[in-house]
């Protein structure tokens, strides 16, 4: 038994080589597979990436063809502008001649209404004047009628006195 035992323990060894031989060629055909693929991408991003470099020169010659047009258009509007500011400058010395023929204008209006403030302002201080010698004239009176109600006061509080005191006597 020993023996048939060792030839059968040879004969599983013979067979786990196999197939470990097996799997080990199987991974060196898989590894290919993975190698021709890899291959086959990175020629494949070659050609993407000279694509778009393509793409990019395209673009980056667009890109001057854009940007000359845009220069035109800024000289264009460079020159407008200062066809713009010159009318501008035009109107503006109109308007301040205008603003100057007016400010003539008010300021001969201005005078006027001083002079018309200063006739009112006297007129208006003579009124003044006469309200306070009024004004006086009415606390004066004020005075002499609060001096009556005091004395009237003074008067009224010694009868109540009286009273008080008379009460009190007839309380005793």
């Amino acid at each position: 038994y020993l023996v048939f035992l060792k030839v059968l323990e040879y004969l599983a060894f013979l067979w786990v080589l196999k197939y470990l031989v097996f799997l080990k060629v199987l991974e060196y055909l898989v590894f290919l597979k993975v190698l021709e693929y890899l291959v086959f991408l990175k020629v494949l991003e070659y050609l993407v990436f000279l694509k778009v470099l393509e793409y990019l020169m395209f673009l980056q010659v667009l890109e001057y063809v854009v940007f000359l047009k845009v220069l035109e258009y800024l000289v264009f509007l460079k020159v407008l502008e200062y066809l713009v500011f010159l009318k501008v400058l035009e109107y503006l010395v109109f308007l301040k001649v205008l603003e100057y023929l007016v400010f003539l204008k008010v300021l001969e209006y201005l005078v006027f209404l001083k002079v018309l403030e200063y006739l009112v302002f006297l007129q208006v201080l003579e009124y003044l004047v006469f309200l306070k010698v009024l004004e006086y004239l009415v606390f004066l009176k004020v005075l002499e009628y609060l001096m009556f109600l005091k004395v009237l006061e003074y008067l009224v509080f010694l009868k109540v006195l009286e009273y008080l005191v008379f009460l009190k006597v007839l309380e005793y």
